[in-house]
């Protein structure tokens, strides 16, 4: 039976991460983000391969996400999950080695009535305007906090993927100024875009996502994901015979076609429709009609062979190409990689 096949190399990862670490000090500790499934490549293969490779920190989205890897990893890992304490999270806290990041005063308040001395970060909004306290409430905060055994201060920079961006050092000295606050506690700023800016965003913490699994915006990253879709079919088709649904594509010409077992239940956009390509081998094979739920129709006049499968995602197509071509970002790509993929872990 053919599978679309997402193969995960392992040993790419473990390049990224050494060329990420390789930023900063060695003082500095590099943790690794694994939201949203280890951002659609797997969590339980990557986290623990991380672990093995010395990752000891690590965040997570949700407390079920945290509940989950905490299930995976041994007792002296870290786990953090960013979205914050609410007073369900009581029973999970207790029973498992997880530590919400608490994001307002309302949080920090539950979270000290209802645990006992328990671990926490707290998260500083500098400008991004979504989770984090206000400025104006860290008096506040720093007061409840003294019952809380508080590990780490985040902050999370809003334009890093953009060296020039001046809201960068804005946000730098902002979040230097308000940590101070908290002179003891261990702080983090950079995720991959600010470990990419300079030592001056490191802190005590890098706190890598994207740039670990071969995306933008670290410089020259090793490809991690190979994306192989099956060719289901081949036929021949003339001039002006049109191609998919309301036939959005008619030929001007004889081309030989292929079908393939994809679609945008899989995470390939609609957007790639009529414009985006695939490969067969380093010969471009351009996406002709409509993306359908299940099947692409390819455009294979080029190759000198009949394919059993052509690549969405590898060596001549990365992550972030095929981002541009979805008028998205490799973020996105890669956490719409759907379940329906074989998911193959090699080094």
């Amino acid at each position: 039976m053919n599978l679309a096949t997402l193969n995960i190399n392992l040993g790419s990862i473990k390049k990224n991460l050494n060329q990420i670490q390789n930023l900063s000090d060695e003082t500095v500790e590099t943790s690794a983000v694994l939201k949203a499934n280890a951002y659609g490549l797997g969590v339980e293969p990557i986290a623990i391969f991380l672990f093995n490779e010395g990752v000891r920190t690590f965040f997570v989205s949700t407390v079920n996400e945290a509940v989950e890897l905490s299930a995976l990893l041994p007792k002296n890992a870290k786990i953090y999950y960013l979205n914050g304490y609410s007073l369900t999270d009581y029973q999970a806290i207790s029973e498992f080695n997880i530590m919400p990041v608490l994001n307002s005063i309302e949080q920090i308040t539950n979270f000290t009535q209802e645990t006992d001395r328990k671990q926490a970060a707290l998260q500083i909004d500098v400008g991004m305007k979504r989770l984090g306290l206000n400025q104006s409430e860290l008096l506040k905060a720093k007061n409840l906090c003294k019952s809380i055994d508080l590990n780490l201060i985040l902050g999370h920079l809003s334009s890093a993927d953009n060296e020039s961006d001046p809201v960068n050092l804005q946000q730098l000295k902002l979040f230097s100024n308000l940590a101070s606050f908290f002179p003891s506690i261990p702080k983090s700023l950079a995720a991959t875009g600010g470990t990419v800016l300079g030592e001056n965003y490191h802190f005590d913490m890098t706190r890598p996502g994207i740039g670990l699994f071969g995306g933008n915006p670290l410089k020259n990253p090793e490809k991690v994901v190979t994306l192989s879709l099956p060719v289901l079919q081949i036929k021949d088709i003339k001039a002006n015979e049109g191609v998919g649904y309301n036939h959005t594509f008619i030929s001007k010409r004889k081309r030989k076609i292929a079908i393939v077992g994809s679609g945008y239940a899989d995470g390939l956009s609609r957007q790639l429709s009529n414009s985006g390509i695939l490969y067969g081998g380093d010969v471009m094979c351009p996406i002709l009609g409509r993306i359908s739920m299940d099947l692409i129709t390819v455009d294979i006049s080029n190759l000198r062979e009949n394919p059993s499968f052509l690549t969405a995602l590898g060596p001549s197509q990365t992550i972030d190409d095929l981002a541009e071509q979805s008028a998205t970002i490799g973020y996105e790509i890669l956490t719409s990689l759907g379940s329906r993929y074989k998911r193959v872990y090699n080094y």
